[in-house]
């Protein structure tokens, strides 16, 4: 758990960059107190490192300048207090490793590398932070697919982070479940307005079960001609022409409960409508 540890013990310390290159052994950095307080390249060329492995590294407090990591791994390391200044991180993965107050600045970084990094149930305050940096970064940055992703993410880490209040007693039990309930099926159901494929999945599967509805109801509908709604595919049709508010009115209810039903699925269409347009305008405006 990236949030249970704030420094390493039994490292050996280094007070320069060339000690810690020099400290390399198969391709792979392990127990050190990285001390100086810049780590990169002063040229207008990057300091390129590949395919490394870091294990129980301390860059506490650290400047990152120019530096290009590529392919390489994190396990057990600190980049608390960190600053990360015109790099890129590539290709790698990290586990373990406490990025608390870290900042970062003109990077690409794909944030789907902190995928296995923080267990939410005891990480969800730093994984806020870190992606909500990113966040804020790959915006600045105009990286629409990052941002989009980093923010997704940070709203699963809030989500997460409501148990942490419940239990410091910052909200109660009811405003608890309230608000567990409201991330719970705001995720699962439209990705916090970012999934339009998630969105779409779900307005289907509601007007199936709709459609399902409507059919065991089919005595309550008459059409034009007078005639009862006869198949599945009937039910269905009108079921989509009702939640997309089209109302061509060659089916209509003719009993209360149906037309209590028809009432509610217009209300949900509605909803699913004004979720699928604001979450192609955001995807939009990322672009």
């Amino acid at each position: 758990m990236a949030a249970n540890f704030f420094s390493l013990q039994n490292n050996e310390d280094l007070h320069s960059q060339n000690d810690f290159f020099c400290a390399e052994e198969d391709n792979r950095w392990s127990s050190i107190n990285y001390y100086p307080s810049f780590f990169g390249s002063d040229s207008k060329a990057p300091l390129i490192i590949k395919s490394k492995v870091f294990n129980s590294i301390s860059f506490k407090d650290t400047t990152f300048e120019n530096v290009n990591f590529i392919n390489c791994v994190f396990h057990d390391c600190l980049f608390i207090g960190s600053v990360l200044n015109n790099c890129e991180v590539i290709d790698c993965k990290f586990y373990n490793t406490n990025t608390h107050k870290i900042k970062i600045r003109g990077c690409l970084i794909n944030p789907k590398q902190f995928d296995a990094n923080f267990d939410l149930k005891y990480d969800a305050n730093i994984a806020v932070d870190l992606f909500q940096e990113l966040y804020r970064n790959s915006k600045i940055e105009e990286q629409p697919k990052y941002s989009n992703d980093s923010l997704y993410k940070m709203n699963v880490a809030l989500g997460y982070n409501l148990n942490y209040k419940y239990k410091s007693r910052k909200i109660n039990l009811l405003n608890f479940l309230y608000e567990k309930a409201k991330d719970i099926i705001n995720r699962v159901t439209t990705g916090y307005g970012l999934k339009i494929g998630r969105i779409l999945l779900t307005v289907f599967v509601t007007v199936f079960f709709m459609a399902i509805l409507n059919f065991n109801f089919k005595d309550g509908f008459t059409t034009s001609n007078g005639h009862e709604i006869r198949s599945f595919i009937d039910a269905f049709y009108f079921t989509c022409v009702t939640v997309t508010t089209l109302g061509y009115g060659d089916i209509t209810p003719s009993m209360t409960i149906t037309k209590i039903i028809v009432i509610v699925e217009s209300l949900v269409g509605f909803v699913f409508m004004s979720l699928f347009v604001s979450a192609f305008i955001n995807r939009v405006l990322r672009s």
